[in-house]
């Protein structure tokens, strides 16, 4: 007879990524990915202004769209949580399950979210470019385009959505944690980041933005400030989480 080990993989995991995409939520989750790339092109007026650019700097403006994925992966993120807040079933959860899979298993079902967030929602937004771009902003697309930003990308979806979980727990209400992971960062930061560049890399999208510019992993290795962030920041979800078992049982 084998003993089964209950890790989050075997269990955690998988009941969480089932409550995820149960419903029709999930399927907002990935229409805002390809949504929210187009918004902010249309608020830098992109590609209508991309006969004005060179090849490089309209490549680099669909890199940096792109990244802007990582917003609503920030929000999936939290909404692991925050679902289960908004019907009540998390203390349920903890009884049945104990909280260190529950807490193990939202975070890795966080990556594993932002895997498709992100997956999906850059196969969009080529999708919506290969559409409504002009031919010759696809020539200098499929022509000059490097593949080696989309590791940066990823990294940063990554950070969101373990960071949205963080936030998730720590804010907990469903409505007040969207305006903090996606309407906050849209309706204030990321014009402030195309407006006054100095000023927005200090934000949470800024900073976001500037580790989607990393290609290779080991820059991040060799980033101790950005590792001691990522750090802090999961350190304090996870005493969030901590707080929260205080206080409900």
């Amino acid at each position: 007879m084998t003993d089964k080990v209950h890790t989050p993989f075997n269990g955690g995991l998988t009941s969480e990524l089932l409550r995820y995409f149960s419903g029709y939520s999930a399927l907002g989750v990935v229409a805002f990915s390809a949504l929210v790339p187009w918004f902010v092109a249309n608020f830098l007026g992109w590609p209508g202004n991309s006969a004005r650019l060179s090849t490089i700097e309209n490549v680099q403006t669909f890199w940096a769209l792109a990244a802007t994925i990582a917003v609503v992966a920030t929000f999936a993120g939290s909404y692991t949580v925050t679902r289960e807040y908004y019907y009540r079933t998390l203390r349920r959860n903890v009884v049945i399950s104990g909280v260190h899979q529950v807490v193990s298993g939202k975070y890795f079902a966080a990556l594993v979210v932002e895997l498709i967030t992100a997956g999906t929602g850059i196969a969009l937004w080529v999708g919506i470019l290969a559409i409504t771009a002009s031919p010759e902003l696809r020539a200098q697309l499929i022509g000059s385009v490097s593949w080696a930003p989309l590791l940066g990308i990823f990294l940063t979806s990554s950070i969101g959505s373990l960071w949205g979980c963080s936030v998730g727990w720590t804010i907990k209400h469903y409505y007040a944690t969207t305006i903090f992971t996606m309407l906050i960062p849209l309706a204030l930061e990321l014009p402030l980041i195309a407006n006054f560049p100095e000023f927005g890399r200090w934000l949470p999208s800024g900073a976001l933005a500037g580790i989607a510019s990393l290609q290779l992993m080991a820059s991040w290795i060799h980033c101790p400030h950005l590792r001691s962030r990522s750090h802090s920041l999961l350190q304090r979800g996870l005493s969030s989480c901590g707080l929260w078992r205080k206080t409900e049982f």
